[in-house]
């Protein structure tokens, strides 16, 4: 009997079926899987700390998210409510949580820096040698100024 085309007789050298691969036993999978886990807990650390560094810089808060969240379902906030004012929060973001003109900080200031709005009160008041709480407050003041009744 002649075997048809692409058909391959079992050998010895050829692996059947049933029989275990030896390229990958249980003990290589077992590494494997180590070295996986290894690697997340190591990518995991990595995010940790980034997100802790991003925190110490007062670039990310999860205050953030519950003022936004305050404010799509309340309205602007009040003049009385200057003191919630952070030093992570861009120029743009108090303008929002205010309900201000968009330049109305811009012009209280006299700021020409091109990056503004998208700049936070903290970079800003490093980058013009200022006191960071002391221009806070100047910003604190200046809202509430510009949202007082007798305006």
């Amino acid at each position: 009997m002649i075997p048809e085309e692409g058909f391959v007789r079992p050998t010895e050298s050829t692996p059947s079926i049933g029989k275990e691969d030896p390229g990958f036993s249980p003990r290589s999978f077992k590494i494997a899987i180590a070295i996986l886990v290894a690697v997340l807990v190591l990518l995991f650390a990595l995010l940790i700390h980034g997100y802790a560094a991003l925190r110490k810089e007062h670039l990310i808060s999860v205050r953030e998210l519950s003022l936004s969240m305050f404010v799509a379902r309340h309205g602007p906030l009040t003049a009385s409510e200057t003191g919630m004012l952070r030093p992570w929060m861009t120029f743009d973001y108090v303008n929002r949580i205010f309900g201000l003109p968009p330049d109305f900080l811009k012009t209280a200031f006299s700021i020409e820096d091109p990056s503004y709005p998208k700049l936070t009160l903290s970079g800003y008041a490093a980058e013009r040698g200022f006191d960071e709480k002391e221009f806070l407050a100047a910003v604190q003041a200046a809202v509430a100024h510009k949202l007082s009744p007798s305006e």
